[in-house]
């Protein structure tokens, strides 16, 4: 059976050592990109030891692939510079916008993984952003959890709404379109 095939763990700072250590047989380990985007230190360090051993699964949360402003350019050359160094089996991110104009402030991110619009246009954008992240990096990636909320493929509604107040955490929250 393939390691593709195969469930991986997360890498995480509790066990850390012990994977090191004891190197226990893995299919492989999956990180989250955004955490291993400064150059050298000791973070960085582990993970190219654990890379020694284990295939390392790259997962992010912030490419923002459905955001009309298009990708933050400093996000997908740090993606580049991991991927080169540590040559992951597989590059994953989320199918979601974050990134959005703020009166006085540019564009800033949202630091959650909101839903897109279920139209054509937002399929147009996601797709050309993932076209510009695959190019960029020389290999296909996935996508994890697309955050389309619509009732039936002919909705074509766009305003979504936040269903749970802000004061609950942020797992917590739940979006929805009109027409749900």
């Amino acid at each position: 059976m393939s390691s593709a095939l195969l469930a991986g763990i997360g890498w995480r700072h509790a066990h850390e050592r012990a994977l090191l250590e004891e190197r226990p047989a893995l299919p492989f380990i999956e990180v989250h990109s955004e955490n291993y985007f400064a150059e050298g230190g000791a973070a960085r360090a582990l993970l190219r030891a654990a890379r020694e051993t284990y295939p390392v699964s790259l997962h992010g949360v912030g490419l923002a692939l459905g955001s009309a402003v298009g990708l933050d350019d400093w996000h997908l050359e740090r993606l580049t510079a991991l991927v080169r160094e540590v040559d992951p089996v597989r590059v994953s991110d989320h199918a979601c916008f974050a990134r959005a104009p703020l009166r006085g402030a540019g564009v800033v991110h949202g630091s959650d993984l909101l839903p897109i619009a279920f139209t054509e246009a937002s399929l147009a954008l996601m797709a050309s952003n993932v076209q510009r992240v695959q190019e960029r990096l020389c290999r296909r990636s996935l996508f994890a959890r697309p955050r389309l909320r619509a009732r039936r493929p002919s909705y074509k509604g766009s305003a979504c709404v936040l269903r749970n107040p802000p004061s609950r955490t942020r797992r917590r929250r739940h979006w929805a379109c009109a027409g749900r």
